[in-house]
């Protein structure tokens, strides 16, 4: 699978790192997982047609990583009014609560044509031969880490503390992709901190792990060593629209 880093900070982060959000790519499937604000102008960046992403994966609802969902879903109607059908946008158990919420603020050209709808379950959706797997982070009552299974694992925290539920949930991934927002010194609830995130590398059994979400005052340029203090694996720091191809086999 090839994935894209669309964004990889916060919406303090400024232009350089988009809120967190993610491209995956299997063959000629192509999916969002998040899409907040300015994720849409980076599919277009790319040279990616709106109408070629026929799944979206929320993780939860905050605006950071769900604000362009109904701006794709207009892209699309603007380009093929019949397109949204073959559109499905699955996230927490309460995804149609939310969706329906905004809806009702539409008019016809959404709900002449409505995409699917639905609540992920653990191990009940494919994806270009992909298993996906979820579990509640506790971030909010519902949000929700990814889990991908296929030629090669990755696991996707999301927005999360530290959280020992997690660990046996993600372990032995190819790659980890977990946000890091603030310092040590600044911790905050529902946020990892460098130390953190190593720890729950390490323990997960990581072969590789790329962080994310980054706030300003934990995007400095020794934060890989940071982690490294407790985390013996690869470690890379994300950046908008790097790209990141590995499986199993190769050296990751």
């Amino acid at each position: 699978m090839k994935i894209t880093i669309l964004g990889s900070g916060t919406l303090l982060s400024g232009p350089k790192r988009l809120p967190s959000a993610f491209l995956l790519e299997s063959g000629v499937d192509q999916a969002v997982l998040d899409m907040g604000p300015g994720i849409l102008a980076q599919v277009h960046k790319l040279g990616i047609s709106p109408l070629d992403i026929k799944t979206v994966l929320l993780t939860h609802f905050h605006l950071d990583h769900c604000a362009d969902v109904f701006p794709l879903l207009m892209n699309r109607f603007l380009i093929d009014p019949d397109a949204n059908n073959n559109l499905v946008i699955y996230g927490p158990s309460n995804i149609e609560d939310w969706f329906e919420t905004i809806a009702s603020t539409q008019g016809f050209w959404l709900h002449n044509c409505l995409p699917r709808v639905s609540a992920i379950q653990s191990d009940k959706v494919e994806w270009s031969g992909n298993r996906i797997q979820v579990c509640l982070n506790d971030h909010t009552e519902t949000s929700l880490a990814y889990r991908f299974e296929g030629q090669a694992s990755y696991f996707f925290s999301s927005d999360t503390g530290f959280n020992e539920k997690l660990i046996p949930f993600a372990p032995g991934c190819d790659i980890g992709f977990m946000e890091c927002s603030y310092p040590d010194e600044e911790k905050k609830s529902q946020h990892l901190t460098p130390s953190e995130v190593g720890i729950f590398a390490q323990q997960a059994g990581f072969k590789k792990l790329v962080v994310n979400h980054m706030y300003p005052s934990n995007d400095t340029p020794d934060l890989a060593d940071k982690i490294a203090k407790h985390f013996g694996g690869q470690i890379q720091v994300a950046e908008d629209l790097l790209v990141i191809k590995e499986s199993i086999g190769q050296d990751l």
